[in-house]
């Protein structure tokens, strides 16, 4: 089970299906999990290119910071563990905590504070070395 979802979008027309840029692309064909990128494939790329309405989009510092913000109030209201949002000009990068790290959570809760009384321990989240009652 993942730790983390690393998630990735771009701006309209900055990074069409068929590029060689990057690792490749992902479309409906390619989107699970370990399974390779879209190929590099020229062709392709002239078919999205062509296809496209409107020029590529690239955002601007204002509309880069708007972005941030959104995608960070996004996280708050649906009480997702965000750990890095940075926004480029053409695309933006997430990382968000699994679900698993909730799981993680409880059950340190538990171990920690379901036992009774606390007698030596070591929490990670506050301190570096382990502690004695």
């Amino acid at each position: 089970m993942a730790l983390a979802y690393f998630i990735t979008f771009t701006t309209y027309g900055t990074w069409l299906h068929g590029s060689a840029k990057g690792k490749g692309s992902v479309d409906a064909e390619h989107n699970v999990f370990g399974t390779p990128f879209v190929e590099p494939d020229a062709e392709r790329e002239q078919q999205a290119r062509e296809a496209i309405v409107r020029p590529p989009y690239v955002m601007d510092p204002a509309e880069r910071q708007m972005d941030c913000k959104a995608t960070v109030q996004l996280a708050h209201e649906r009480g997702w563990n965000l750990l890095a949002a940075p926004v480029r000009g053409n695309h933006v990068h997430v990382v968000k905590a699994a679900d698993r790290e909730e799981e993680v959570e409880a059950r340190i809760r538990y171990t920690l504070d379901g036992q009774g009384e606390r007698m030596a321990w070591y929490d990670w989240r506050t301190q570096q070395e382990p502690r004695m009652e």
